[in-house]
């Protein structure tokens, strides 16, 4: 086989080694909150408990955001994927093991942390496997690994929980994770330089000279320096409080829709189930046809689709209050995922074209952390609500989360260019 082939093959087997890594860690990360309902309606676990959990989840996650760009840069990306994900198994072992629900938390957060660093291991191999040109589409399609992941755990949970019930249903899912680990052993390579090809070394000249010169560009201002510089840009304080609220927004679907509809609109475990389906392949839409559409449409403007995106979530979030249909539930939970993971998406590639590359990598912590800060809103607060007040609070909150988000987009719709 001449170099060029064998370049070609590890780059689709590094390719199919990051998706299914990334898939298997989401497994490890909705474990819990695909049955939370029925845990619930079980007695196993209060809904405050159940809110706890998934607010220790948030936690980790924000932590483990904000230091995987620092231990990232230190160890290999695909040992330490590898790592995480039979970290992840061992931690759902533990977890189906305890019924301490302080423990159960503290294993939580660590799986939060983990699933903190999976993304940016991630996006580093693709950084390091991929050249500008062919990095998007791979990108774009890695993103889709957790919505589709997600998706296929909606439909599967609930019968594989009924089937298995609560302890083996955890086994399963830790069993995911130590079977992933054995396919990115097999698949993921830290860089093309393993490879040892002088078609390799001769493809990445390039990108090295181009490396060097941003780390002498970095090494210009202290990190201190740059996260001051960020924060004063008054953009990305408007991107970070959206990405609080959006994720906000986005865990108080996921975490607490199935339990609605089963309390309030009578759908039974299964139906509640899938329709975390409907949003997951509505986001994954929205994520892949998000891109074309600013592009063919906006002239590369990421502002108009964040602002239009966030405008129908604004339209179509209270007809989840009115209707009881299940046809229109999913139908109306497509459209809100199609919405809110595109401007998740947009948000992050927003502020990495508005931005000198210098300041990026602290710009996307903070954006990182209030991710993080959002994910915990809506967990344990949201819970609250749920426990003390009516189901009617839960929806006016959501909603003025959403409304919320669309004010602070509004100053960014045609914000393109680099800001110094």
């Amino acid at each position: 086989m001449d170099e060029s082939k064998k370049l070609k093959k590890w780059k689709n087997l590094v390719f199919i080694g990051i998706f299914l890594s990334n898939s298997s860690c989401y497994i490890g990360r909705k474990s819990f909150s695909s049955v939370a309902a029925s845990l619930i309606k079980d007695s196993v676990i209060s809904i405050e408990h159940a809110g706890l959990i998934s607010s220790g989840m948030g936690l980790g996650y924000l932590l483990g955001k904000l230091f995987s760009g620092f231990f990232a840069d230190i160890f290999p990306p695909d040992k330490f994927l590898n790592i995480i994900q039979i970290s992840l198994g061992v931690i759902t072992i533990i977890f189906c093991n305890i019924s301490n629900i302080y423990i159960q938390i503290f294993l939580w957060v660590l799986n939060g942390i983990s699933q903190g660093f999976v993304w940016t291991l991630c996006a580093k191999l693709l950084v390091e496997w991929y050249p500008e040109n062919e990095r998007g589409s791979k990108w774009a399609l890695t993103s889709t690994s957790s919505m589709i992941t997600t998706a296929l755990i909606a439909i599967v949970s609930p019968l594989a929980y009924t089937r298995l019930g609560y302890y083996y249903f955890f086994i399963a899912c830790a069993s995911v994770n130590i079977i992933g680990t054995l396919i990115g052993f097999s698949l993921l390579k830290e860089s093309p330089s393993h490879l040892k090809t002088e078609i390799v070394v001769e493809s990445t000249k390039k990108n090295d000279h181009q490396s060097k010169k941003e780390k002498l560009k970095k090494n210009s201002e202290t990190v201190l320096s740059k996260f001051k510089t960020t924060l004063s840009n008054i953009y990305v304080i408007l991107f970070c409080i959206t990405a609080l609220m959006m994720y906000a927004v986005r865990y108080g679907i996921t975490e607490w829709i199935s339990l609605y509809t089963v309390e309030v609109k009578n759908f039974n475990f299964n139906q509640a189930g899938s329709l975390m389906f409907w949003l997951e392949i509505g986001g994954a839409v929205g994520t892949t046809s998000s891109g074309y559409l600013s592009d063919k449409y906006f002239d590369s403007k990421r502002g108009p689709i964040n602002v239009y995106f966030t405008l129908i979530m604004v339209i179509a979030f209270p007809f989840i209050y009115f209707t009881s249909n299940y046809f229109l539930m999913s139908t109306i939970l497509f459209i809100i995922g199609f919405a809110l993971y595109g401007v998740q998406t947009f948000i992050g590639i927003h502020i990495g074209e508005i931005l000198p590359k210098a300041y990026l990598s602290a710009a996307l912590s903070v954006l990182g952390v209030c991710a993080g800060a959002g994910s915990i809103i809506g967990g344990f607060p949201i819970g609250w609500i749920i426990e003390n007040f009516e189901w009617t609070h839960y929806h006016i909150f959501i909603y003025i989360n959403i409304i919320l988000c669309l004010i602070c987009l509004f100053p960014t719709l045609n914000v393109k260019t680099k800001i110094d």
